[in-house]
């Protein structure tokens, strides 16, 4: 499982899920939108926006491993979308907590370790 920011739930395919879609790997959630339009309801997008928009902004350690524990994620993705949506110290806990196994100029990539 890679996280990633989730797209807009009233914007349609702009760069939802665009990390998932080109590694091949599961991501918490894409565009949620897109669920409640073919699920019928929005009970489980709903957690799951709930628990990246937690992920992404809390610097309670403890909470954020709850998440990455209940969601299995393997890896953490930064790249300008998740910079532009979420506050600079609820990204800088993951240098602190990860190792990166890749970077460049706009993307880090974490991969998560146990606590």
């Amino acid at each position: 499982m890679i996280v990633e920011a989730p797209g807009d739930r009233y914007r349609a395919y702009v760069y939802e899920g665009r990390v998932s879609a080109l590694t091949g790997l599961p991501t918490l959630l894409g565009w949620g939108g897109h669920q409640s339009q073919w699920r019928g309801n929005y009970d489980e997008p709903a957690a799951r926006e709930a628990a990246l928009e937690t992920l992404f902004t809390t610097t309670d350690v403890t909470q954020l491993h709850s998440i990455l524990t209940q969601y299995n994620v393997g890896y953490i993705y930064i790249g300008a979308e998740e910079r532009n949506r979420y506050p600079q110290e609820g990204l800088e806990k993951f240098t602190a907590l990860f190792p990166v196994v890749y970077q460049n100029s706009g993307v880090t990539l974490y991969q998560v370790t146990s606590p």
